[in-house]
């Protein structure tokens, strides 16, 4: 998944893609303006910025409890 979000040119569809394959939705507006600020904070490592946010979503309660 990670090497997929890499391939894409923006943040926005990179954090849909971690959504729409980890949760099976998409995000929601607030959800993505935090991940566009972390991603963008991370601009010097992006590949462990998405990693780090992949992990996020995967151990965020919507992920442990629903899916």
């Amino acid at each position: 998944l990670r090497d997929e979000m890499e391939k894409l040119p923006g943040h926005g569809e990179r954090i849909s893609l971690a959504y729409r394959a980890l949760l099976s939705r998409e995000p929601d507006p607030e959800e993505v303006a935090a991940l566009e600020s972390y991603l963008a904070a991370r601009a010097d490592r992006p590949r462990e910025g998405i990693e780090q946010i992949l992990w996020a979503i995967m151990a965020g309660a919507e992920a442990r409890f629903n899916h």
